[in-house]
C-alpha cells in the first residue's frame, strides 16, 4: 500500500485513515498489527497508529 495524504485527510489518525482506505482488502485489526510491527512507514520513518496526518506526506 502506498498513499499520498490529501488535504481532506489532514489531522486524521494514521490507523483510522488506513482502515478507511483498505476496508475491502484488510481488516482494521490487521492494519493495527502491521503498524505495531513497524511495517508501516510515514515519510520513510516507522509509524505509530496515533500519528496525525499532514497533507503531502507519504504512507508506505
Amino acid at each position: 500500500m502506498d498513499f499520498l495524504v490529501e488535504k481532506d485527510a489532514e489531522g486524521e489518525r494514521l490507523d483510522r485513515f488506513l482502515a478507511q482506505k483498505n476496508t475491502a482488502q484488510y481488516t482494521r485489526s490487521y492494519i493495527e498489527k502491521i503498524i505495531r510491527e513497524g511495517l508501516v512507514l510515514y515519510n520513510d520513518k516507522v509509524a505509530k497508529a496515533s500519528i496525525k496526518l499532514k497533507s503531502g506526506h507519504r504512507i508506505h
